[in-house]
C-alpha cells in the first residue's frame, strides 16, 4: 500500500494505540456529521401495495437504496433542493433510483426500473454566502419498492415517474399445504406469537413456550414424507433455515458481528442483508427486483457462498478478503454516508486492505470516527 503525503499523520505522531480507543458504534448510523440542529419530522407514509401515483425523483451513481437503509444526503444543485423542499412540505417522500439504470439520451429512467421510494426523517437549510447557495442536509430512509411505468421533466428541471408500488409476496411454509390438521388442533398458539415454532411444546392441550427440547427433536421436514419429494428439498425455502445459514455466512466476513442487531422478519432481514453485503449495483439491482422474501434470501446465500474477496470495480484487482472485513456501526459492516461535496459512498470497513493508493491528507471532516 502506497500512500502519498507530505506530513506525518498526528495519530501516529502522538503514539496513540488503536487499541486503546473507545468508540460508540452507535455513532455511524445517526449521521452526526451532518450537524446536530437538524428539524425532525414526525409521521410515516404507508403506501398500498399495487397503487400507482406520481413521484419525483432523485438519481445518484453507485447507490442503490435498500427499504430500511439510512441515505444521508447533502444537496446543492438548484432543481433537486426544490424537490427535496417541495416532498417536506407534502408528504415527505420521493423516489430513489440509481443513475445506472437512466437512458443515455434524455437522462430520463428507463421503463420498468426499480427504485425505492424514501421518507425523509430530517432536514436543515443553510445558506453559502460565498457561493450563494441554498444547501439542503437530509437524513432520509428508505421505505418501498417501486417500478417506473414513464418519466419526464417539468420545466423547473424536476424529474418525475409515475411508479407502480411493487407488492411484497409472502409465500406460505413449503409443507403447510399437507400438515395434517389433526396433530394441531389442540394447539394454542400464544399471543405473543404469530406461529408455531420450534420452540413450543404442548401440554394438556395448550401450548407453551420452552427454552430448550429436551425429549425428541422437532423436525421440520417430517410432513415431507407424505409427498413425492424427500425433506431436504423443502428445507431449502424455509426461512428460519435460510436466515441461520446467513447468518453463519455473515460471520465469516465480520466476526464481531452480532445477531441482536438483526431484524427477525424474513423480509426485513433480506432487506438488511442487502444492504450489508459489498456486492455491485447490478446484483443489488436484481436482489431489489425480486418481490419474495424467501426468493431474496436464497439469492443472497447464493452470493455469499460463491464470493470469498472484495476486488476493485474498475481493474477487477483483489483488494480486501473477507475475514479482513469487521462492523463499526451497529447497522452493520456497510453503510451509506456523504461527503462534503454531497457525493454519496457505500462504505465498508476493513482491517487490511491491499493493491491501493490513498491520496492526499487524512480529514477528520464529515467522519464520524473518534480523534
Amino acid at each position: 500500500m502506497e500512500y502519498i503525503d507530505d506530513e506525518p499523520d498526528e495519530a501516529s505522531a502522538s503514539g496513540r494505540n488503536r487499541d486503546d480507543i473507545s468508540y460508540d458504534t452507535s455513532l455511524p448510523a445517526q449521521h452526526t456529521y451532518l450537524g446536530n440542529d437538524l428539524e425532525e419530522l414526525s409521521g410515516r407514509t404507508v403506501l398500498d401495495d399495487g397503487c400507482i401515483l406520481d413521484l419525483p425523483l432523485l438519481m445518484l451513481p453507485n447507490v442503490v437504496l435498500i427499504p430500511g437503509q439510512t441515505l444521508p444526503l447533502q444537496l446543492y444543485h438548484p432543481a433537486d433542493v426544490s424537490m427535496m423542499q417541495k416532498a417536506i412540505a407534502k408528504d415527505k417522500t420521493f423516489g430513489f433510483i440509481n443513475r445506472w439504470q437512466m437512458n443515455s439520451s434524455n437522462s430520463l429512467p428507463k421503463p420498468h426500473v426499480v427504485g425505492t421510494t424514501a421518507e425523509i426523517q430530517s432536514y436543515k437549510e443553510e445558506r453559502d454566502e460565498d457561493l450563494v447557495l441554498l444547501i439542503l442536509s437530509v437524513k432520509a430512509e428508505g421505505r418501498q419498492r417501486f417500478e417506473v411505468e414513464k418519466s419526464w421533466r417539468q420545466l423547473d428541471g424536476i424529474t418525475f415517474a409515475k411508479c407502480r408500488i411493487l407488492p411484497e409476496i409472502l409465500l406460505p411454509e413449503a409443507l403447510d399445504s399437507v400438515k395434517l390438521p389433526s396433530s394441531l388442533r389442540f394447539a394454542v398458539i400464544p399471543p405473543q406469537f404469530e406461529r408455531l415454532t420450534s420452540k413450543m411444546q404442548f401440554s394438556d392441550g395448550e401450548c407453551i413456550v420452552v427454552s430448550k427440547i429436551t425429549k425428541g427433536k422437532y423436525n421440520m421436514g417430517k410432513f415431507a414424507y407424505l409427498t413425492w419429494w424427500p425433506p431436504w428439498v423443502y428445507l431449502q425455502y424455509n426461512t428460519e433455515i435460510l436466515m441461520k445459514k446467513l447468518v453463519n455466512e455473515i460471520k465469516g466476513w465480520d466476526t464481531s458481528f452480532q445477531t441482536r442487531s438483526t431484524p427477525s422478519d424474513p423480509t426485513k432481514f433480506s432487506y438488511w442483508i442487502a444492504a450489508n453485503i459489498p456486492i455491485s449495483d447490478d446484483l443489488k439491482l436484481k436482489l431489489l427486483s425480486l418481490n419474495s422474501s424467501i426468493q431474496r434470501l436464497r439469492a443472497e446465500l447464493n452470493i455469499l457462498k460463491r464470493y470469498n474477496v472484495l476486488e476493485c470495480k474498475a481493474c477487477h484487482r483483489q483488494i480486501v478478503e473477507k475475514d479482513n472485513v469487521f462492523s463499526m456501526s451497529l447497522t452493520g459492516p456497510q453503510g451509506t454516508y456523504v461527503n462534503p461535496g454531497g457525493f454519496v459512498h457505500e462504505t465498508i470497513t476493513v482491517h487490511k486492505a491491499s493493491g491501493i493508493i490513498l491520496r492526499g491528507r487524512p480529514s477528520t471532516k464529515y467522519s464520524w470516527f473518534p480523534g
